[in-house]
């Protein structure tokens, strides 16, 4: 069956709207099925199609600037139905503006009027056919066609399914930094976009927070229709620039165009992103307003230092149709923030896009570009990167064309499969540790952990052996697990660092972290993790021999000579214990508990001690909280305590930097070692203003390179043995950081030493 016979069938309408004077084409005229819901847009080319539940149809077709037009169709017909918009001209009074601009008093009454009709209307639904082009700078890279069911929801706004796409060229990746968007209803209080939430000019309160200026007065028929001009009165709050055609006498809003202001705010590798919306609505039964299609038109930039990236352009044409007010919505889109959802199979389903009555009529100008798509082309190989670093700092630009299936990178190569399997650090008693790990699955649902490396200038063989197997308990899961090791282990555990980041840095002439003792352990027990993931625990028995271990290696580093102290001194014996671990968190909030215990009473142990030590988090936002990075506060506490005799390879730390890099959680000016003892505390805290600082000062040029300002504080204690001991001062620090330095995802802290003088520069991650 041709596409022709199937519209048929479908029963629809489809046609061409041009002025009457001059014959140019109109875009953007709104066609009305009389008396229903049901509208159509006109493309770029004045074409439209629209889908009827019956004929003989009338249908009202309206354009700002002309007389509305009725057209009765009585049948269905191959044939375009060819529409002719006579102009409207009149004379206008002049406008005499004092005072108040007049356009602050229309817009009071179009937000009072959209509250009245809104006040009734719990939920929408709607069909939607999107458009989606991509250029490398102004060649096609790709088009991607899709079919979307619209919820609205007035207490949660609009979300999208999407049921079917197609892709020219088939099957192509798409862009991480540009993709389309769902189609939000600019007539709302708000929209969400990237992540970011904008206050629309029909907000409550939006008078505060836009200037409203009148500008030209056009008429549809006899009414007239005001352009009001919009700008935002704040910098930093997430607003618009635009305009708005409001009719007279009802204060409804006929379209929309509207450019985030200062633009969207952007994190790198992103480097800039410019876009511009227009949106046109029409009448429901009952007066309520409905967007009809969205258009989008942007740029975006990426990159960062090294490897410099094409510009990629885009353009979206979205059409909305088969309004439906009250439907039921799934519960299912509302559960958190995200806009789109796919179905398991919208990419294998291009024949409902084919069958679709929605689709816009490409234009002469799109199917130019449809001739011009390479059909070898990538995403990829589209935007490869220039520059002298491009090999290395090169980003991952494409992702599944599907997003319900796991993103599927490229095969790895051999230097990142050896990165992966690597078992490898340096220390001053191991030398080069070299090895490799591996996790493996069994179908018996048992993971098997190996780790085998050999330690050059200890000259011992290190290996760990485990085992795990889980249960399904209900909604949780209880697991089994054992393992042996014998390796040579620091004396406090990091769970910042690890040992490979300190052994590099040793290696390149920086004081080692860590001391280091000999393990050998045997260790079983059993794990807890419920459903969510927010709670595990975990109980087990350790027996191991320890033993004091020398130095071994002299080396001088890379960069600067240093020579390493001696290895202390452990109590070397036997050790049989029992570790309690419990961890609660999510991305918010976090707490880890630990306690061992190691009786004198167990036949063979050699100590007798217990320890406690634990470890809490908390985030939240502060300010610009409708953002996509909105300011955030971070706290971690972390202290321990313990009774009995504990050995030095049983110490808790506060810890500090090593070399020239420091992540949340340490002491950034201590450089290249911990504060250890049996009894400890630090509390650390940090703000991250994000570029809302920048953007407060005007400092434009530092916001649009994403970079952001934390500042930050820390505070540690050893307390030597006692709790009550005041004689150790409190070790203090302050200082402020700059993220995306140079548009890396690195964080470059200056931190100052309060308690004494003391300085220091370091590398970090970005936690926030």
């Amino acid at each position: 069956m041709t596409s022709s016979n199937v519209a048929i069938a479908q029963l629809v309408v489809f046609g061409k709207v041009s002025d009457a004077e001059t014959g140019r084409t109109l875009q953007l005229a709104t066609i009305q099925v009389e008396g229903s819901g049901q509208h159509a847009v006109t493309n770029p080319d004045g074409q439209f199609r629209i889908s009827v539940a019956a004929f003989p149809v009338t249908l009202v077709i309206r354009h700002i600037g002309y007389a509305t037009f009725t057209q009765v169709v009585e049948a269905r017909s191959l044939s375009a139905v060819l529409i002719d918009l006579s102009p409207v001209v009149a004379e206008l009074d002049e406008l005499v503006v004092s005072g108040e601009d007049p356009a602050f008093n229309i817009m009071r009454k179009v937000i009072r009027r959209k509250a009245e009709i809104r006040a009734s209307v719990s939920s929408m639904y709607a069909d939607v056919y999107t458009r989606f082009w991509l250029y490398k700078d102004s060649d096609p890279v790709l088009m991607e066609e899709s079919i979307r069911s619209s919820y609205w929801r007035s207490d949660g706004g609009a979300r999208e399914f999407v049921r079917a796409t197609r892709t020219r060229p088939p099957n192509a990746d798409m862009l991480k930094f540009a993709s389309a968007q769902y189609v939000p209803n600019f007539y709302d209080d708000s929209v969400l976009l990237f992540g970011t939430t904008y206050a629309t000019a029909t907000h409550p309160d939006a008078l505060d927070y836009y200037e409203f200026r009148i500008g030209d007065r056009r008429l549809i028929d006899d009414t007239i229709v005001w352009d009001i001009y919009f700008s935002p009165r704040s910098y930093t709050r997430p607003l618009f620039t635009g305009h708005v055609a409001v009719m007279d006498s009802s204060y409804v809003i006929l379209e929309m165009n509207a450019r985030p202001q200062p633009g969207i705010v952007v994190t790198p590798p992103m480097l800039f992103h410019d876009i511009q919306f227009e949106q046109r609505f029409g009448e429901m039964p009952g007066g309520l307003m409905v967007p009809l299609n969205l258009t989008a038109r942007g740029a975006v930039g990426f990159g960062r230092l090294g490897a410099n990236y094409p510009t990629a352009r885009y353009e979206q044409f979205s059409n909305v149709t088969n309004h439906s007010r009250g439907a039921p919505t799934p519960d299912s889109l509302f559960t958190d923030t995200r806009t789109q959802r796919y179905h398991p199979f919208a990419n294998r389903a291009d024949f409902f896009v084919t069958r679709n009555t929605t689709i816009t009529p490409l234009t002469p100008r799109e199917l130019e570009s449809l001739s011009k798509i390479n059909p070898r082309m990538t995403v990829d190989v589209a935007f490869r990167p220039s520059g002298m670093l491009a090999a290395y700092a090169a980003l991952d630009v494409s992702e599944d064309s599907d997003p319900t299936t796991e993103d599927d990178d490229e095969a790895p190569t051999i230097v990142h499969k050896i990165a992966q399997h690597a078992w490898l650090w340096y220390n001053r008693v191991d030398g080069w540790n070299v090895g490799l790990q591996a996790e493996t699955g069994l179908s018996t649902g048992t993971t098997v952990t190996t780790k085998l490396g050999y330690a050059f200038d200890r000259k011992k063989i290190a290996g760990v052996f485990g085992l795990s197997h889980p249960f399904t308990v209900g909604l949780s899961t209880l697991s089994l697990f054992g393992s042996v090791a014998d390796e040579t282990r620091p004396v406090f555990d990091s769970d910042l660092y690890g040992l490979f980041l300190p052994g590099m840095m040793a290696y390149g002439g920086y004081r080692d972290y860590y001391d280091y003792y000999r393990r050998r352990q045997i260790r079983f027990g059993a794990s807890w993790e419920n459903s969510s993931g927010f709670f595990k625990a975990s109980l087990a028995a350790q027996l191991e021999q320890h033993d004091s271990q020398e130095k071994n290696s002299n080396y001088d580093g890379w960069f600067r000579e240093i020579h390493q102290r001696p290895n202390p001194e452990i109590k070397d014996g036997r050790l049989g214990a029992l570790a309690l671990d419990i961890e609660l968190g999510n991305d918010r909030v976090g707490l880890d508990v630990s306690v061992e215990h190691a009786p004198s009473g167990m036949p063979g142990n050699d100590f007798d001690f217990t320890t406690i030590r634990g470890a809490g988090r908390v985030k939240f936002n502060t300010f610009f909280n409708d953002r996509d990075r909105p300011n955030q506060l971070l706290l971690i506490v972390t202290g321990g305590a313990s009774s009995g005799s504990v050995p030095l390879q049983r110490s808790g730390a506060v810890q500090g930097a090593i070399g020239f890099v420091s992540y949340s959680g340490s002491l950034r000016s201590l450089s290249s070692q911990a504060l250890t003892g049996d009894y400890y505390a630090g509390v650390f805290l940090e703000h991250d203003f994000t570029t809302g600082l920048f953007e407060s000062l005007h400092l434009w040029r530092l916001v649009d390179s994403g970079m952001g300002l934390v500042v930050f504080g820390g505070a540690g204690r050893v307390f030597d043995g006692s709790p009550i001991q005041t004689d150790l001062p409190w070790y203090l620090e302050a200082g402020f950081g700059l993220s995306h330095f140079f548009r890396l995802p690195v964080r470059v802290d200056v931190a100052w030493r309060i308690d004494e003088p003391g300085w220091a520069v370091r590398i970090g991650k970005i936690n926030l």
